[in-house]
């Protein structure tokens, strides 16, 4: 909010509130959308002035570990909302903060000029890894596969396999939840006659990255 005195002389900084925000996808499903609308931000805002002047709202980002502001976006909306593509940027925890002026209608002296950091964005659109892989023998012609799923930012958030193209099947992690960046899963596959296996793993992270992986299996 922007907030302007009526008196010339002297005029305090306006009153600030948090109407802003930066939205993506729940961090506890996985999203079914193209990669490319993942990796989208959408940044909102709502600005208000009470004599009615022109706003002027910049949009800045920088990571957290950088100094200098980089200007995103220009908007004379006093509400409105804007889809930051985040593809091509490096991985890692950004904060966005906007700017409001009413200095379109004012003079430098009486103009006046507003602030709010939104909290810290992570942007993930990277794979997670999905290492080491070991089939070993089991009973009655299954066999167990051992791994780990890592993602640098994001929790994983769901494993599953497939063997030979056929349905996907869910595995599950060995302390019980995927609650973390990295979860070690074990598979036990159904009894498999003589032959050679093709078994495909997918391990998930909660920006929706997909890794992928695949298990030779012969049994003889």
């Amino acid at each position: 909010m922007v907030e302007k005195e009526s008196s010339p002389a002297p005029q305090k900084h306006p009153e600030t509130k948090t109407d802003s925000k930066a939205e993506s996808k729940p961090q506890t499903a996985v999203s079914q959308k193209p990669h490319h609308q993942i990796a989208q931000k959408n940044i909102q805002w709502e600005a208000e002035d009470p004599n009615n002047d022109t706003l002027q709202l910049t949009i800045h980002y920088k990571g957290v570990d950088e100094k200098a502001w980089k200007v995103l976006d220009k908007n004379t909306q006093k509400k409105g909302s804007y889809l930051w593509d985040t593809l091509r940027l490096p991985d890692g925890k950004y904060q966005v903060k906007l700017t409001v002026s009413d200095g379109t209608d004012n003079p430098p002296e009486t103009a006046f000029i507003t602030e709010n950091t939104i909290q810290s964005i992570v942007i993930d659109n990277s794979r997670p890894n999905i290492k080491p892989l070991g089939a070993t023998a089991g009973t009655e012609g299954k066999y167990v596969i051992s791994g780990t799923a890592r993602d640098d930012y994001s929790n994983v958030v769901k494993v599953q396999y497939t063997i030979d193209g056929q349905e996907w099947i869910s595995a599950y992690p060995v302390d019980g939840v995927f609650d973390s960046l990295e979860e070690s899963f074990q598979i036990t596959t159904s009894p498999l006659m003589p032959g050679n296996y093709t078994l495909i793993i997918n391990a998930f992270d909660s920006e929706g990255n997909i890794g992928i992986e695949k298990v030779l299996i012969e049994v003889k």
